[in-house]
């Protein structure tokens, strides 16, 4: 083969590959619209806006501020726990750290984490806080999954 038909067969390639590149950035970019419609599907619904806010009136206080005074961090580890089972394969962590003050996916983790492990090691006042949660998110979520 000489070098130019090898400089062809490259170029060939290359188009190739740009053009699989290119085809799968858009099936990417589509997938990553499904899952903006399914977020605001569910945003739409308010159901979970509705919770949080009936959280906070239940509690008598914004638990979503940034703090971490140990009854924010309770109230606020018990909603995400409660959501993240909630909707576990339906809404993204990322989605869910939105709604809740705008935070991180690691940070929805962890809050998710220890309020299982609080539940886990008996802790009564985790315990307490989690029901009254969970009979609050029964009201507002009685057809979710």
């Amino acid at each position: 083969m000489t070098i130019k038909q090898e400089i062809i067969k490259l170029t060939n390639i290359n188009k190739q590959l740009k053009s699989n590149y290119n085809s799968n950035k858009k099936k990417i970019k589509s997938l990553e619209k499904l899952d903006i419609e399914l977020f605001e599907k569910i945003l739409k619904d308010n159901k979970i806006n509705e919770f949080l806010q009936a959280v906070q009136t239940h509690f008598g206080y914004n638990y979503l501020v940034k703090c971490r005074r140990p009854k924010y961090v309770m109230v606020r580890s018990a909603v995400i726990y409660n959501l993240c089972n909630r909707f576990a394969g339906t809404l993204k962590l990322k989605q869910l750290g939105k709604l809740i003050n705008d935070m991180d996916h690691s940070t929805v983790i962890h809050n998710r984490d220890l309020m299982k492990d609080m539940i886990d090691t008996d802790n009564d006042l985790f315990k307490k806080c989690h029901d009254e949660i969970e009979i609050l998110s029964n009201k507002y979520f009685e057809n979710a999954n």
